[in-house]
């Protein structure tokens, strides 16, 4: 189970070790602001797209318990920063992709800054938002469907809910378009690069939910 503070307190260090200490939490993790991303974003995992598709794939775990890849460059940074998991988001069988969530017990910032210096390897890394939680647990996703998902063009939303608002994500959290207007967000997702994005529907009962989108 994860959980998300808010925390107004002004020593946020020892809340922290407060958490550490307690017998039932397994790990503390701080979410990064930045002012440019929608959502605060995750202090330890960051989504990076590799240039090349035989180039930066992981291969294996070294002896410190780092995530070992087929460039030396990569390992060194992944072994700087303590990089743990390495974990393939895309391809699907329709695209060429090489996209990686990476999770990691080091310096966000100074991470992703090395990542993006090694343009050889890595084409782009991107910060991860936080998902917004739903206050009321009797909402039923289930029955929304959404279709085609992978797309290449447009999506159909089926639900028996009147949708008030449309909301695109990038996969940084980011948020790309806002609108009422369906047919606007078909006229924008027309033109989006392949990748992952995320879908925020918003209801007349104000309930809110999340989709994860594949364009193809």
């Amino acid at each position: 189970m994860i959980i998300f503070f808010n925390y107004l307190g002004t020593n946020i260090s020892a809340f922290v070790a407060d958490l550490n200490n307690n017998e039932n939490v397994f790990k503390v993790g701080l979410c990064y602001e930045s002012p440019e991303y929608y959502f605060p974003t995750y202090a330890d995992i960051l989504i990076i797209n590799l240039a090349s598709l035989t180039n930066g794939n992981p291969v294996g775990i070294n002896s410190n318990g780092n995530v070992l890849t087929n460039n030396e460059q990569l390992n060194q940074i992944f072994e700087t920063y303590n990089v743990k998991q390495m974990v393939q988001e895309y391809p699907t069988s329709v695209c060429c992709l090489e996209v990686y969530s990476i999770y990691f017990d080091g310096d966000i910032a100074e991470l992703k800054n090395a990542l993006d210096n090694l343009d050889s390897v890595i084409e782009f890394s991107e910060l991860i938002g936080v998902p917004m939680l739903l206050s009321n647990e009797s909402f039923n996703k289930s029955t929304i469907q959404i279709y085609p998902n992978p797309f290449q063009n447009n999506f159909t939303v089926q639900t028996e809910k009147t949708i008030t608002n449309y909301s695109l994500f990038d996969l940084s959290g980011k948020k790309l378009i806002d609108s009422f207007s369906k047919n606007e967000i078909d006229n924008f997702s027309s033109q989006l690069n392949s990748g992952v994005y995320f879908l925020n529907l918003e209801f007349e009962n104000g309930q809110k939910t999340n989709y994860k989108l594949i364009k193809e």
